[in-house]
This record gives C-alpha cells, structure tokens and sequence, in this order.
C-alpha cells in the first residue's frame, strides 16, 4: 500500500465517521421525542423486548450485506463476521443504553419517579420546615447505635496519630481483620490482597462496575432491585438486561431466565441477598445454577452482601466468595450490620486480578478511605452484632403481623429489613399521600423496578416497634379511608 492509497483511506475512515455523528445526533433527537412520547402515554422507558427485536433486525441486516465493502458478513469481507457481530452488539447495547439515558430526563422531572431517597428527602423537609413527626419506614437506616468499640476507635485516632493519608486498598491491619473474618464467615481463602477497603458498600459497587465494564457490555440484575445498579451500569455506558422475580415465586429467580438473558456481550451478573427490597435468600440449588453458568462464560458476579448478618428462618445463605470462583466480587458494608451508615465504610472481596482494578479506581478518586474510619471499622470486626438482627427480626415480625390483619399479599422476608408488600393501587401515588396527609414514610416499588408499581417497600430499621405498629395503622386508615 502506497502513501496516496492510505491517504484515501484515511479520507475516507474520516468521511464515515462524520455521518455517523451525524446519524448519533439525530439518533438522540428522536430517542428524546421517544421519551417525552412515553411520559405522556405513561409507558416505561425500558422495553426489552423492543431492544431485542432491534438488535435482531440489525444482525440481520448485516448478515445480509449492509456491511463490509463486499457484502458485510460475505465471503469477501476483510473483517470477521464473528469479529464484526461483536462490535455491533457492543454498539447497539451502546446506543440502547443512551437511549435509555436521554428518555430517562422527561421522566426524572419533578415526582415522576419517586425512590426510597427521594420520599426521605421530602419527609426530612416536611419534618425541618413544618415541624412535623414523620414515621419513617423509607429507609434502611438503623436507629441502633455501632458499638461501643465504634466510638474508642475513633476518640483514640486522633492521639494515635491514625490521621494521615493511607494505602487505597485499605490500613494493613484492617486489611488482615477482614481476611480473616472473610475467610472464617464464608468458608472462602481470602488473603489482605483479595480486599479493597471503600467508602460504603455502594462505593464498592460502583468502584466494581466502573472497573469491569466498558460501553456496550450488558449487565444481567434480577428485579426488584436496588435502583443503584442501574444507574451505575449506565454511568459506565452498559445496557442493563432484567429477569424479573415475582411473588408468586417467592422472588426466587428462574435459572432459564438468567440463561436466555446472558449472551456474548454479558459481562456481569449481579445479585444481592439476602435482597432489597423483598428480603429474599437465594435457594441453593438456583445460587449453584447461576454461579454455574457464570463460570462456564467467564463472566463477573458482583455479589451485594450487605445484608449478611440479617439472614432470618431456616434458608441457607452463601456467598458468592465461597465459591472460590475467579471472577467472583462480593461486596460487605458496616453500615447495616453495625449501624455505621454516616462513617461510609465498606469492602469488595474478590481475586487479585479485580481488586487491583478497584484499587486504581480508589486511588484515583480519593487516595483512602480516612484514617480514624477506617480504624473504627477495625474495632467493629467480630463485635457481637446479634443484637441487631434480632431486633430487626421482631420488627418483621411486627410487620408481617400487621399487614396480614390488613389482607396485604408478600412473601415472608428470609433477611434484609424490609416488607415488600403488593397493596392493589399505584405505590407511588399511595406513598405520595400517605406523607404528606399521614406522615408516614414508605418506599414506592416503582424505584426497584418499573413491574412494581402496586408494591411498597416498607422498612423496619428506622423505627421501634410501637411506631411501626401505629404506622402501620394509619396506612390502613388511609386505605380504608377513614383516618382520624
């Protein structure tokens, strides 16, 4: 090849690329007229089945020769076909993940879309600005203190001199604590190097997420979920593919449906139990099965853990480090299990391999976690939180109590702090009234997923039992319509 032919080319290369930025802007135009189009027909701005047909009329229009000099995927292209299909998947997950993000704008204005976040937020307002009592059962948020040891550690730090900057992965005392601990709790081999400290467990998922997946990768989450991974798939340019879990399944999960969900792009399986928001425990036999099928692709498993020492009833709980998998992350917070939620302290376990990968993240982002933090944390390791979990458990117990003389339909929590709960009209709506005429706090379902809209989450962390049982009350006076 002559210096004039790949001048051509080059020409020719930069030609292409201009209208295909031409064809992405108009692409956006028409993904945004799509989204205000939707919000006006009161649609969901996700429509797998809709992603699926247009990836398929896409493949097919390669495989019949839009591509390649020659014909595309024919004989005389110099591209691979097998090569060529890839990239187009990763685009077309891409653009349908830009899609979902322009879309995303007309319904995030205002009250469309309400979270657990978003009703705290507003209930705090309510509670600063109008001096109301609000009942807060939105959260996930303990109203137990950490222990004792919590508040030594950090008193101490300052005398010690434990305030100066330390290893992104995390002090190396800390570090040895949590591998032994990890070690021992998940019957895993974890070392100091299989640990990277963080700030909270969501940072952990983040850190994860953004480390492992590029633009056009795909995601697989089983809803309802934690609106977290969706939005930091999307932060990382991946399209989210979700099995959905029902009540009538007891929100266990279908294997087939995680099989027909995961292709070549899949990248990532996430799962997160016991769950947020049903308090479901994955049965052994469906953990084995999707640990399975993961190990067969090579594809990553971010386990979120978080919720570990509130495993409740007989259902076995195993963690996704104990299967000494390569590509397994499982990610622990002391905010839940301590009650240390304002201290923003957490940990991924995983192979050496992942966790450099977080560890460079971290660093990049904020050199470490603090100093007096990270010691309190290590005061924390092996402290008796049984406590807790009994607490949470009576509350549960309360709950579920309530919502029966209620005729609610949910499926009994095997962990977490929550009662995820069907109640026959639009979760948001009802969530939306119930504050503000009954100061009563709860999380609509549409924020796990958008086939939950008739759900609400409703916590037993924030609140003491007797509260609880009067929130519940006045829930079922504003249903039967007769509060006083």
């Amino acid at each position: 090849m002559t210096e004039d032919e790949l001048g051509r080319l080059r020409e020719e290369i930069g030609r292409v690329t201009v209208e295909m930025a031409k064809l992405f802007v108009r692409r956006a135009e028409i993904s945004s007229d799509i989204g205000r189009a939707k919000k006006e027909l009161g649609m969901r701005i996700t429509d797998e089945s809709r992603e699926d047909q247009l990836c398929d009329i896409v493949l097919g229009a390669y495989r019949r020769g839009f591509g390649g000099r020659n014909g595309g995927s024919g004989s005389g292209s110099t591209v691979d076909p097998a090569l060529a299909e890839a990239a187009i998947s990763r685009l077309l997950n891409f653009l349908l993940s830009e899609s979902a993000t322009i879309q995303s704008r007309h319904h995030r204005d205002g009250e469309d879309n309400p979270t657990h976040l978003s009703v705290f937020q507003a209930a705090k307002r309510l509670e600063a600005e109008e001096g109301r009592q609000v009942i807060h059962m939105e959260v996930g948020e303990p109203d137990y203190m950490p222990p004792d040891a919590v508040a030594t550690a950090l008193s101490e730090s300052y005398g010690r001199g434990h305030i100066r900057y330390e290893s992104p992965r995390g002090v190396p005392e800390l570090l040895d604590a949590l591998a032994e601990y990890g070690s021992k709790r998940f019957g895993a081999s974890i070392g100091p190097g299989n640990i990277a400290v963080t700030p909270g467990g969501r940072f952990a998922v983040f850190a994860a997420m953004s480390a492992l997946l590029n633009p056009g990768d795909e995601v697989i989450t089983v809803e309802p979920a934690w609106p977290a991974y969706r939005d930091c798939a999307a932060y990382a340019g991946a399209r989210v593919r979700a099995v959905q879990a029902s009540l009538d399944e007891s929100w266990m999960p279908s294997i087939r449906d995680i099989q027909d969900a995961a292709s070549t792009s899949t990248k990532m399986i996430i799962l997160n139990y016991p769950n947020n928001p049903t308090g479901a425990v994955l049965r052994p036999d469906i953990m084995d099965g999707i640990m399975e099928i993961a190990s067969d692709r090579g594809i990553y498993v971010l386990g979120d853990e978080i919720y570990s020492e509130y495993v409740r009833g007989a259902k076995p709980w195993r963690s996704v480090a104990s299967y000494g998998y390569h590509n397994a992350i499982a990610v622990q917070s002391f905010s839940k299990s301590h009650a240390m939620t304002g201290l923003r302290i957490g940990y991924a376990m995983a192979d050496g391999h992942v966790i450099d990968k977080i560890a460079s993240l971290l660093s990049l982002c904020m050199t470490s976690v603090p100093a007096p933090v990270q010691r309190a944390a290590l005061s924390a390791v092996g402290q008796d939180v049984s406590d807790n979990a009994r607490t949470i458990s009576e509350r549960l117990d309360a709950l579920e109590s309530e919502a029966r003389k209620m005729g609610m339909e949910y499926a009994k929590p095997e962990g977490a702090m929550y009662l995820f709960a069907r109640v026959g009209t639009d979760g948001a709506r009802l969530a939306g009234r119930l504050l503000s005429e009954y100061g009563v706090a709860v999380a609509p379902g549409s924020g796990f997923g958008e086939n939950y809209r008739d759900y609400i989450r409703i916590s037993a962390a924030r609140e003491d039992t007797n509260r609880l049982i009067e929130g519940m009350n006045r829930l079922k006076s504003m249903l039967d319509g007769v509060y006083t």
